[in-house]
């Protein structure tokens, strides 16, 4: 069988070539070694003639047809009849490094205009704010900018918005000083300037603030960004009063990559030839390994050959050492049942032994490094690392932990000691006086460890165990302090509302109905988070009518979608205020939090009061509604109308 033959035997074809944009009926010819040359084949379509194919595919010069046919004679060892162009023929449409190629439009551009009857380069340019056409040969490879644009050819016109490859020169920037700044535009929010200058952590928004307040002295409100006005992005991590700067890419670095979603630091690594992401480290001064990563943040992967990392350690296993997930892809939460016969936290430690407060001789028959640093309370992606680092800096031992060695018997080491000075090698700590110790199982997560112990949320866990990172991973075998008297619980830490009464609605919310009581429980959790489930379950308590959703549901049944929560019931949804009048679908992957940041929000719970009746401790689904704005309430959520609008106008049953 032949290419043509080959190739027409599909349906149709659509493969991007290395920087075409997508177009049908396109393959690439990796699989074919005699065509290497040619990067890009296309199946001619009716009523095309040779100047539409060669347009298509961004060829230039006064003759398009011209540089294609030459293309195909050099390349592909066919003579093209532009006079002629039979439909189904396959021609080669692209390649690099000959002067009849065509230009390619840059693969991560941000924008990319298809070109229509009066366009050129210099109107493009007025249109789209570049200073001069030359500039579009920046991110359009091979674009000849004296040379005419024809109509549909495709011009990348803003280019990617990632940071520029660069390494601060450290200590001579002074602490306090901006390394960069910006000028606010129309559209600007904050979380969006904060992960595209690679801000990390659970709140990039957070961050941005900080450096503003810190190094210009500057308050603002993310909710109403003064345009115009100037603000600071960048910063050098000097010291730790700086730890809310972002990370930077090297100065050598040759290959950088967007983060998408669903992406983590380990896939990025591995996808890029690495081990794991300890690899990223000399590539990306200042990047937190334990720290989240957000879509939009810039990795850099490759470096000039001296910059290229040495191979790592292979992870740990996979079953032993889960991975970190950026906060658009955490899986749903499962709640287990508390551990009856839990262990009473951490075993008694040994004295002192140089530097380090405590230390442990390894059991009879061996024990493995990320065992042992587990029990101890290591958080993080790499439990085991953290207490080879914790070893050599305080007793300037080595600990082979590679591979998941077992660490000899009788072998004495450090477990044990409170960051200080930089370090982030320690462990948390349980708080003295706790009465009741959890050990954490497969599928745990610290929102609901603290709601099953009667807490609120995960930020509620953080006095009781004095260094414990929410949005570090927690691993089965971790033990953390849920009851001590010592504490008395006040508002989360990273959560602003009010405390919930049982129904999740904050107490003296305007415009929300009174919620019925429930005993004594502040706050309940559902833990059947499936939304059919929930429907059965309405529909039977209220209806006494039990659903088949097995199957599609019968054209004109009558069903119970709305309700509130009395006593005992958690199969009510939460409601949008009447006043609401600006509404977003969730899309997969969305949280509170991203979706609260995208609307002007500092976090999730801002969305409470906007929706009555929600549980930002619950995940969302793909489908939910949630009134982000609302009139009266420009950015905050403050002053709501009455009412509330959950369900159409049916009548009730």
């Amino acid at each position: 069988m032949n290419l043509a033959t080959l190739l027409l035997s599909f349906v149709s074809f659509s493969i991007t070539s290395n920087a075409l944009a997508v177009v049908d009926n396109t393959v690439q010819l990796s699989s074919y070694p005699q065509y290497k040359d040619c990067k890009a084949v296309y199946i001619v379509q009716a009523n095309e003639a040779c100047f539409d194919v060669a347009v298509k595919f961004n060829h230039q010069g006064p003759d398009p047809a011209a540089n294609l046919m030459q293309l195909n004679s050099e390349l592909f060892g066919t003579s093209l009849d532009c006079n002629n162009l039979n439909v189904g023929i396959v021609v080669c449409v692209d390649c690099e490094g000959k002067p009849y190629c065509p230009y390619h439009v840059a693969n991560d551009c941000t924008k990319v205009h298809k070109c229509e009857k009066g366009d050129t380069l210099n109107t493009l340019a007025s249109i789209y704010g570049v200073s001069n056409k030359s500039d579009f040969a920046q991110f359009n490879l091979g674009l000849q900018v004296e040379i005419n644009v024809y109509p549909e050819h495709q011009v990348c016109v803003i280019p990617p918005t990632k940071p520029p490859p660069y390494t601060p020169q450290y200590g001579k920037v002074p602490d306090g000083a901006c390394a960069r700044t910006h000028v606010l535009q129309n559209g600007d929010n904050c979380y969006d300037l904060a992960v595209n200058n690679n801000m990390q952590g659970p709140d990039p928004a957070a961050r941005l603030i900080s450096i503003n307040q810190r190094i210009l002295g500057m308050n603002f409100n993310c909710a109403a960004l003064p345009v115009g006005a100037t603000v600071c992005v960048d910063c050098m991590r000097i010291g730790v009063a700086a730890s809310d700067c972002p990370y930077h890419l090297s100065q050598t670095c040759s290959k950088i990559h967007t983060v998408a979603e669903g992406e983590t630091l380990t896939t990025i690594a591995q996808a890029n030839g690495m081990a794991d992401a300890k690899g990223l480290l000399p590539l990306n001064p200042g990047l937190d390994l334990d720290a989240f990563i957000y879509a939009a943040n810039t990795v850099c992967t490759q470096g000039t050959p001296n910059m290229n990392p040495p191979n790592q350690n292979p992870p740990p296993s996979p079953n032993n050492n889960p991975t970190p997930q950026t906060p658009n892809t955490r899986p749903s939460p499962v709640v287990n049942a508390p551990n009856p016969n839990y262990v009473p936290g951490p075993q008694p430690t040994g004295p002192p032994l140089g530097a380090c407060p405590h230390t442990y001789v390894v059991k009879q028959g061996g024990e493995k490094c990320f065992d042992i640093g587990v029990n101890f309370n290591q958080q993080g992606p790499d439990p085991a690392q953290k207490l080879v680092s914790m070893n050599q800096r305080l007793l300037g031992v080595t600990l082979n932990c590679q591979n998941q060695n077992v660490l000899q018997a009788g072998v004495t080491i450090c477990v044990d000691c409170t960051n200080t000075g930089g370090a982030t090698d320690c462990p948390y700590h349980l708080s003295q006086g706790c009465t009741k110790v959890y050990t954490i199982v497969a599928g745990d997560e610290l929102n609901k460890i603290a709601m099953m112990n009667g807490l609120r949320n995960g930020s509620d866990l953080l006095p009781l165990n004095p260094g414990l990172n929410l949005d570090l991973v927690i691993f089965p075998g971790n033990h953390v302090c849920v009851v001590n008297p010592a504490f008395a619980m006040g508002p989360a830490a990273n959560n602003n509302q009010p405390k919930p009464v049982s129904s999740g609605i904050p107490v003296g919310a305007v415009g929300v109905p009174a919620a019925p009581a429930r005993g004594d429980c502040p706050k309940t959790y559902v833990v059947n988070q499936d939304p059919a489930a929930k429907i059965l379950s309405l529909n039977q308590r209220l209806l006494n009518v039990s659903l088949n959703c097995g199957a599609p549901l019968q054209a004109g049944t009558t069903v119970c979608v709305g309700c509130l929560n009395n006593v005992g019931t958690t199969d009510c949804p939460f409601m949008m205020s009447a006043t609401c009048t600006s509404v977003h679908m969730v899309a997969t992957g969305e949280t509170f939090n991203s979706i609260a940041m995208a609307n002007g929000f500092t976090n999730g719970a801002s969305l409470v009061a906007l929706n009555p009746g929600i549980d930002i401790n619950s995940p969302l689904v793909a489908g939910n509604k949630v009134c982000v704005k609302a009139s009266g309430a420009p950015g905050n959520g403050v002053g709501l109308g009455g009412g509330t609008m959950p369900y159409p106008n049916l009548p009730p049953i």
